[in-house]
């Protein structure tokens, strides 16, 4: 995906050789012809395209291909992608008109596109609309790292604590990040800083299973449970144990002890 999107043809090619998965997703379900129609890069294009690329895969916005290429203006590659089959699908994530739809709140949240937030914001828009998969505009903004719409959402009523269908809430995101920008403005706002996922892991231990100091040390300030337990009976220490992580389990230690 990264090479795709940065256009390097040679490397994409030398990938597809060793048999890489050409319609793999990321986590908002992009794929690399998505990337690569969205920066217009023509011969990358044509590439995931000979080598099976799905033309009509959407992300879970409802972006494809073509609604990418459309939208950045890449004329020929659109016409490239409509030659492939390529359906125009009405992509949910596009802000293409004046018509502002929840869906479009998706995409100004990934593009952290500040402007566009606030006048959809203003508009009365649904602010906790949610994907399939149980994503909120706020989760998306956090794993893009733009802090200043997910303060702006936040302030506008976003639901800080909502979960996806893994459970995982916008603080989770940005622990498992280690975005410590964002972490600090969920934070500051309220979050919960012990809520779970289904499996019982807090941000504390997926910090500790990173190993990751300055978010332990974040989640400690702001009263994480040093004690608290997932599923399976594992504390944030156990998994910094399990994990081999000697710092984290000398911070967790001290924690317990101060506790």
């Amino acid at each position: 995906m990264r090479a795709s999107s940065g256009g390097r043809t040679s490397a994409v090619l030398d990938l597809l050789r060793v048999e890489v998965d050409v319609n793999a997703r990321d986590v908002f379900g992009n794929t690399a012809l998505i990337f690569a129609a969205g920066e217009g890069h023509l011969e990358v294009v044509q590439l995931l395209l000979s080598n099976g690329a799905d033309v009509n895969a959407s992300n879970q916005v409802g972006a494809s291909a073509l609604s990418r290429a459309k939208k950045k203006g890449h004329s020929q590659i659109a016409r490239l992608l409509k030659s492939a089959g390529a359906r125009e699908s009405g992509a949910l994530g596009d802000l293409e008109s004046a018509e502002q739809t929840n869906h479009g709140l998706f995409q100004a949240a990934r593009d952290g596109d500040l402007a566009a937030m606030k006048g959809l914001l203003l508009s009365g828009i649904e602010i906790n609309a949610v994907t399939a998969d149980g994503w909120t505009a706020l989760m998306v903004a956090t794993v893009k790292g733009h802090a200043e719409v997910v303060r702006a959402l936040i302030d506008k009523g976003a639901d800080i604590d909502a979960r996806n269908n893994n459970g995982w809430t916008s603080l989770r995101f940005a622990t498992a990040l280690d975005d410590l920008k964002v972490m600090t403005t969920l934070l500051a706002r309220g979050a919960n800083v012990n809520l779970p996922d289904f499996e019982g892991w807090s941000p504390l231990m997926q910090a500790a299973g990173e190993g990751s100091i300055d978010s332990i040390e974040l989640l400690l300030d702001y009263k994480a449970d040093v004690n608290a337990a997932n599923v399976s009976g594992e504390t944030a220490l156990t998994i910094a144990q399990r994990r081999s992580r000697p710092e984290a389990e000398r911070l967790l230690y001290q924690a317990i002890g101060s506790d």
